[in-house]
């Protein structure tokens, strides 16, 4: 049985001064079908896009974190990661 812990950092750049911004609908679709090709039962994916807030001046990246349920072999969820 596998299980997948999929950790999404997407890393960008930043210009300095500039404020950290949420990902699009169309990056986080993009990131969700890479993560779906690699269930079981890729058409059970939950997805949750948590906001991560770091106040740290000297950060050169934004980081955006998501998580993902999905049904395993037997059926059932086997809960966020």
């Amino acid at each position: 049985m596998k299980y997948f812990k999929i950790a999404i950092a997407v890393l960008l750049v930043t210009v300095p001064g500039v404020s950290a911004r949420d990902l699009t609908d169309a990056e986080r679709l993009r990131i969700e079908n890479k993560v779906k090709f690699g269930l079981k039962d890729p058409f059970s994916a939950v997805f949750e896009w948590p906001s991560i807030d770091i106040k740290d001046p000297n950060r050169r990246f934004v980081e955006n974190c998501g998580w993902v349920n999905a049904k395993n072999a037997y059926g059932a969820y086997v809960g966020f990661e």
